[in-house]
């Protein structure tokens, strides 16, 4: 891998996976997201997940798989991952970190809510952009500080949603221009040693580049 660039990857994991684990979720992990599901009009608002749940199944992501259950916040997958950054074995690889972020909005495609146009999660299922993320932004499904994970080199996309990013032309131009950009400019070396010099580690200007996003 000669260059690792992350789109709104939920590195450190990602509340709103934790909200889709809901009902395999323990008090402990329900209280992670201010309990927001069962907090008012509990059957309301888990009929409303439940559809969620399967307009998800309908686009093809099982939220009973690893897509959801590895990456809620605390999960034993992301802790064993994040754990093996400081193994001393592994290679450094110069990586770059596009963050979306729409702010304090919490909303959602309708395809993905289960009805007809984009609507707010809040009035869905309960749970507002505060009972999820706290006082932090988001690009309405991962945290900024998840986003940029342990890379200390990022982008900020402000306005840009998690879901769709990947086709963005704003989030094309951007990785595009980070492959054109210094390995050492634009770049962290991770996971976390110093920067090698240009005498001993090839600028990597042009090559290609191993996009990951959930």
């Amino acid at each position: 891998v000669r260059r690792l660039i992350t789109l709104a990857t939920p590195h450190l994991g990602s509340q709103f996976a934790n909200l889709l684990w809901w009902f395999a979720a323990t008090p402990n992990e329900h209280a992670l997201i201010n309990d927001c599901v069962s907090a008012e009009s509990q059957t309301v608002h888990e009929a409303a997940l439940l559809r969620i749940l399967s307009a998800l199944e309908l686009v093809g992501k099982n939220p009973s798989e690893s897509g959801v259950l590895d990456l809620r916040i605390n999960s034993a997958f992301l802790q064993v991952l994040n754990a093996n950054l400081s193994n001393p074995n592994r290679n450094f690889v110069p990586a770059h970190a596009v963050i979306g972020d729409v702010g304090t909005q919490l909303l959602l495609p309708g395809s993905i809510a289960g009805v007809g146009t984009s609507s707010a999660l809040d009035a869905l299922v309960g749970c507002s952009h505060e009972d999820l993320f706290g006082g932090e932004n988001s690009d309405s499904i991962v945290a900024v500080s998840s986003q940029a994970g342990h890379i200390s080199e990022t982008t900020t996309l402000y306005g840009s949603q998690h879901v769709g990013m990947g086709t963005s032309p704003i989030v094309i131009n951007t990785v595009l221009n980070l492959l054109k950009a210094s390995a050492f400019d634009a770049f962290d070396w991770v996971p976390g040693a110093a920067r090698s010099s240009p005498d001993t580690v090839a600028d990597f200007t042009g090559a290609a580049a191993t996009v990951s996003r959930w």
